[in-house]
């Protein structure tokens, strides 16, 4: 049995996890199970918009499962498509605050806007978990072991416009 999948809604009473609202009778729905409080599983739902944008490889398993016709598939996939760019790492985002700290020499990634590399580091007190880290561009290099791959790697993960590419292309060599 598979973690994911899509059904229509059997009644109107489920909500959808991500934006709280109502998902009615019959309304096509994605449905994730998670053991995280019940080692049987229980079922979270999802609208799909809300369910391709937030969990693309669960969405894409379930499309693949569902024997009917899904409404939109195309611009689903597209949405799902461009939050699953938006979870690789290593990449370069814009900050969305001004409070996040550089891995490489612990200042405050500043201003809001800012670009910040995005990298995966493992949870000091927990091993094998891994949360995102946060880097000043220019400390990047100095902070990762493999600078050949790294920088084709976190350019190709990237969507930055012409102007935001030149100045990272500066700042990485």
């Amino acid at each position: 049995m598979s973690d994911s999948k899509i059904e229509s809604a059997k009644t109107g009473r489920s909500k959808c996890r991500k934006c709280r609202e109502g998902i009615a009778k019959d309304e096509l729905r994605l449905g994730i199970i998670s053991y995280q409080f019940d080692t049987d599983g229980a079922w979270t739902w999802y609208h799909l918009p809300c369910g391709a944008g937030l969990n693309p490889e669960s969405f894409e398993t379930a499309v693949t499962e569902f024997d009917g016709e899904i409404p939109g598939i195309e611009e689903l996939r597209a949405a799902a498509k461009v939050a699953a760019r938006k979870n690789l790492m290593p990449r370069i985002e814009p900050a969305p605050s001004g409070r996040a700290s550089c891995l490489g020499c612990s200042e405050k990634i500043k201003p809001k806007g800012a670009l910040r590399v995005v990298v995966e580091r493992e949870v000091d007190d927990t091993p094998g978990l891994t949360r995102p880290g946060y880097l000043h561009v220019g400390c990047a290099l100095g902070y990762v072991e493999t600078e050949g791959d790294f920088k084709a790697e976190v350019l190709a993960n990237s969507d930055l416009d012409a102007e935001q590419l030149a100045t990272v292309k500066a700042e990485l060599t």
